[in-house]
């Protein structure tokens, strides 16, 4: 993804008051050349939003986000924003007022950038945050851009770290719940209840089943299901209708016709032919 040149406006760390909440209204985007000339008086239209310490929550359209340390946002000058605090644990806050600009330094607006991202561990984004500081107060302003620079990539990168370790997560819930089946199919599932445990809806789990199984979830407890009946079937004295119980079917009937459609055999002959091979 290309930002652009990056140009550095004002860095701030704040210890929030008690008493703190902020507004924020929606403003145009302010043209960047202007921004040597009246300095302090310039609206920034980008603005990372780094939280060091404390507890709140920041609201933007019809969302709420919570507010702790390790949240980072890239807050856009054109939208409006309401964030407060708890008075007992007041917000720690750095923001980086910035903006994208071509080399004539006309405002960029890049496509697809995270709005949010939470870091578990922030020391290295700490690090860069005191680079770019302490670069901008000395009047650096093409070192605090190349921190600023390296300081939005690990945002966007990490953005898609989070994408990629919650797919993991979700394989690893699915690869638990094939494990599940194939060591009980006689279960009676619920396909919804299998959704829910992943943390998606039905046809986005079916999705991600098929992806990771080759199969549905359906079809996946079917085959456990067949497998398992046939293993019953040459390895035990177990009467049809016992095994049909034991692999989650109520009706021997329907059982045996379902074992022939996928066998070309009834269950019964099944174990003949079987019988007969060995």
């Amino acid at each position: 993804m290309s930002l652009g040149d990056i140009l550095v406006h004002r860095v701030l760390k704040v210890n929030c008051a008690p008493d703190w909440h902020w507004k924020k209204q929606p403003v145009y985007p302010f043209p960047a050349v202007y921004a040597d000339a009246i300095r302090d008086k310039y609206f920034w239209n980008n603005n990372l939003w780094c939280i060091l310490g404390g507890s709140g929550t920041i609201k933007t359209g019809q969302s709420q986000w919570s507010l702790s340390r390790g949240d980072v946002f890239l807050l856009r000058g054109n939208e409006a924003y309401f964030a407060t605090h708890d008075p007992s644990r007041p917000l720690i806050v750095i923001a980086v007022h910035f903006d994208f600009t071509d080399k004539s330094r006309n405002i960029l607006t890049p496509d697809g950038l995270p709005f949010h991202r939470h870091f578990t561990g922030m020391q290295f984004v700490e690090s860069l945050l005191k680079r770019i500081t302490i670069a901008w107060r000395s009047g650096q302003a093409e070192t605090s851009a190349i921190w600023m620079r390296v300081c939005l990539n690990e945002f966007i990168s990490a953005e898609k770290q989070i994408s990629d370790d919650r797919q993991n997560d979700k394989a690893e819930i699915i690869r638990a719940i094939c494990d599940e089946i194939r060591s009980n199919p006689g279960r009676q599932y619920v396909i919804a209840d299998f959704a829910r445990r992943t943390h998606c809806s039905l046809r986005h789990f079916n999705r991600l089943f098929k992806q990771f199984a080759g199969t549905t979830a359906h079809e996946y407890i079917l085959t456990a299901r067949l497998e398992t009946a046939k293993d019953i079937i040459l390895s035990s004295s177990h009467s049809i209708s016992r095994i049909a119980e034991l692999v989650g079917f109520n009706d021997i009937y329907y059982f045996s016709k379902w074992f022939k459609i996928k066998t070309g055999l009834p269950p019964s002959e099944y174990r003949r032919s079987k019988s007969l091979e060995d």
